[in-house]
């Protein structure tokens, strides 16, 4: 096989400007060339270096992919970032550790930078609001005078623009790039490929950069003055990806509630249909937000149910003015997200079972706060939200319009609609060990639960003939029986299933084993 080394860079001809980019066939021909380079480069990188040959590919310009990681043409786009991705590896821990050695300067003048504006919009800020309150009439208050960021300019990159302000978001980019591939997670010792040799800075051992850069994705990801801002749209993009690596050095709690916000704006500005064309901005930046938030989800979701549960609880228990003023944006943003939140949960429910089961009460919890109450009692909370009832441990009895759930923790948990809000009741049962099976009797007076590791099945009831008699707080346990063993291999949400038969209950294991009691 015979390959011609070039001896220019095609990248030279393809971004230098060299087509007139108001030119519907040169645009075609930029996204065309830059597809077709991106598939040849990365396949003959992994071609060769896998078979040890001596052929040495051109080394790419590092900063051209850089600046068109947020390209408005998608096919540049991924084509970029593929490229740049491929190459980080292609030159191995020497190379990246040049690469920081380069541009973390600039990461520096970059963080100064912001600290100086966010210091400015905070004094003119302060400055309007004393200006306001000292007005005595509506007519005297002026507006706050709006900032303008330093780094707007970044948002088209033109070949004229500020050298020092492209030089700050490759920084950004490169750095970030190499943290969220190469970066050690320090919240876990868990083993990585052995090609990822951690570079200086980003590991368990010394986390400098890593710091840093988690700092300033965070501050970019969750300041609005930027609104959709090129730099704030690649650092949401690189938040998701690497948020693994990030999450120890943030506060998840504004980094999330401000994707869900961006999120809960793409309906709004996406196109309904899938058109080939080129987003606005802000439908960019949206869209990023929304497949940033989900990766997120996906890669650490406990993390996602208990920062979005934690939330719900403090907006639910707030009670003093002064408060409420506070959590009103992320009241604004929880409220605005319900339709996200809700999509987020069903796909983790079928993906991340395990993780929603250890946290079924928060996540019960979530879905109320997200759905209309008068809905989940007319249609039942199985008709309106079926994704959670694949769980066995979850079960909604329509005629006193409860739910009852089995927790990991081994409580019951009986939900309650009262007094315009969701009201619950925890007892605890099974020596603490997680409950993997519940039902509810026909007449609604009984409810089983089921252990599989302390292999224990407990008969409850309440004094006042309905299990569900939460004001009274009379639940008690009638009878507990000894379970046949099983083995734990299985995942939980299908190691058992229960069900009643007028007073007789059948326990139906996952190898199909059945025993029946009665009450």
């Amino acid at each position: 096989m015979c390959i011609t080394a070039y001896t220019y860079d095609p990248f030279e001809y393809i971004i230098g400007d060299k087509l007139s980019h108001n030119n519907t066939e040169a645009q075609s021909a930029i996204r065309q060339a830059y597809s077709r380079l991106s598939t040849m480069y990365c396949m003959l990188s992994d071609y060769y270096s896998t078979n040890n040959c001596e052929f040495q590919l051109k080394p790419l310009n590092l900063e051209t992919l850089a600046l068109k990681w947020m390209d408005p043409s998608y096919e540049i786009r991924e084509a970029a970032q593929a490229l740049l991705k491929n190459e980080l590896k292609r030159i191995g821990p020497n190379g990246r550790a040049q690469l920081i050695k380069t541009w973390e300067p600039h990461l520096s003048s970059f963080l100064k930078d912001f600290d100086d504006l966010n210091q400015t919009n905070a004094q003119a800020t302060q400055i309007a609001q004393s200006t306001i309150s000292l007005a005595s009439t509506p007519d005297q208050a002026q507006a706050p005078t709006r900032t303008t960021s330093p780094h707007h300019e970044l948002a088209h990159l033109p070949p004229t623009s500020n050298r020092m302000r492209r030089k700050q978001f490759v920084a950004v980019i490169i750095l970030s790039l190499i943290g969220a591939e190469f970066g050690q997670d320090v919240s876990s010792n868990k083993n990585q490929a052995p090609y990822r040799t951690i570079p200086q800075g980003f590991s368990l051992e010394d986390h400098s950069i890593l710091k840093r850069i988690s700092n300033a994705l965070s501050n970019l990801v969750s300041n609005k003055a930027l609104q959709y801002d090129i730099t704030r749209r690649a650092a949401i993009d690189l938040m998701g990806r690497g948020f693994t690596i990030w999450e120890p050095f943030i506060q998840p709690t504004y980094v999330l509630l401000s994707l869900l916000e961006l999120s809960a704006d793409a309906e709004l500005y996406l196109p309904r249909l899938s058109i080939n064309l080129p987003l606005t901005s802000i439908a960019d930046l949206c869209k990023i937000a929304r497949n940033s938030l989900s990766i997120i989800a996906n890669s650490k979701p406990k993390t996602f149910i208990l920062t979005i549960a934690k939330e719900i609880k403090r907006i639910n228990s707030t009670s003093s003015q002064s408060a409420q003023v506070n959590n009103m944006s992320f009241s604004s943003a929880l409220t605005r997200g319900k339709p996200e939140i809700l999509k987020i949960i069903e796909r983790l429910s079928d993906n991340q079972s395990q993780d929603v089961y250890e946290l079924l009460s928060d996540v019960i919890e979530i879905v109320l706060f997200c759905l209309d109450p008068n809905l989940i009692r007319s249609n039942g909370f199985e008709e309106t939200f079926p994704a959670l009832f694949k769980f066995p441990m979850l079960r909604y009895c329509k005629e006193t319009k409860r739910i009852i759930c089995g927790c990991h923790n081994g409580r019951l948990v009986v939900y309650e609609y009262k007094a315009s809000k969701w009201n619950f009741q925890s007892y605890p049962a099974h020596n603490g060990q997680p409950i993997v099976a519940v039902a509810v009797s026909s007449d609604s007076k009984y409810v089983a639960s089921y252990s599989a590791h302390d292999n224990s099945l407990i008969f409850w009831q309440s004094s006042g003939g309905n299990i569900f008699n939460i004001g009274s707080n009379t639940i008690k346990q009638i009878k507990t029986c000894n379970a046949a063993p099983t083995e734990l291999s299985v995942p939980y949400t299908k190691l058992a299933y229960l069900f009643w038969q007028n007073r007789t209950l059948n326990l139906i294991y996952h190898d199909n084993r059945k025993f029946s009691y009665q009450i």
